[in-house]
């Protein structure tokens, strides 16, 4: 019986609790551009959710040196990308550009393909909180890095099946 009364409780306490709050974010500078029934994206909390962009440099996705390695690590990167919901945008000789969609979020990338290796550079984003302050670091939202990782994760992988 206790755990159903604090739930009750608890439950209560954050009703009545959420306007309250709603309305001193919307009072403060940042503005509050949401309505009462989602988060407050406010200043702080987009603050908090971004980390260092780091350029993944020398990622190998075919191991040792086979004689067609480039062409491996192509159709490797293009498989992958198919299967996570990767779009290709671009297809030159030099290397590929992709683009996510998640939801309301973007993010495109630049990968150079050198043998059975790559590198992946940022080109853009949307709502994923990219800043570059004057001092010249940039920051994102931590989830860029994951898909990246899970990209490369799943292109190794597909390179052994080829």
């Amino acid at each position: 019986m206790r755990p159903r009364f604090f739930r009750l409780v608890l439950c209560l306490a954050g009703a009545l609790a959420f306007p309250a709050l709603h309305a001193a974010a919307v009072k403060g500078e940042s503005v509050c551009t949401d309505d009462i029934y989602t988060n407050c994206a406010s200043e702080e909390r987009s603050l908090a959710r971004n980390t260092r962009l780091r350029p993944f440099r020398d990622e190998v996705i075919v191991a040792g040196k086979p004689q067609d390695a480039e062409r491996k690590t192509r159709a490797a990167i293009i498989d992958s990308a198919q299967r996570l919901k990767w779009k290709v945008i671009e297809d030159k000789p030099a290397g590929l550009r992709l683009q996510l969609d998640v939801r309301r979020h973007r993010a495109v990338i630049d990968i150079k393909i050198k043998g059975g290796g790559v590198d992946v550079d940022y080109v853009s984003s949307v709502n994923l909180n990219y800043e570059k302050d004057d001092k010249g670091n940039e920051r994102i939202h931590p989830n860029y890095h994951k898909w990246i990782q899970k990209l490369l994760k799943v292109a190794r992988k597909s390179a052994k099946s080829l």
